[in-house]
């Protein structure tokens, strides 16, 4: 079986990937992860922004924008 792994989306982001996947600068990623908005993860020196994290803070942020 072979798995075409161009197509498959990262499960966790680099800080600077995870930027551009929401469209806002480095500094506002970590004042979110500091005010606990955003959960991350480290492996070895590397932050890291699980996919599902980006999804649900977006998601979080269009609930409260529609009350």
């Amino acid at each position: 079986m072979h798995i075409d792994t161009d197509t498959m989306t990262p499960l966790a982001h680099p800080i600077l990937q995870a930027c551009k996947r929401i469209g806002v600068a480095k500094t506002s990623i970590f004042a979110l992860i500091k005010a606990g908005q955003l959960r991350s993860i480290k492996i070895g020196s590397r932050t890291l922004i699980p996919e599902s994290e980006l999804q649900r803070f977006i998601s979080d942020r269009l609930k409260q924008s529609s009350t």
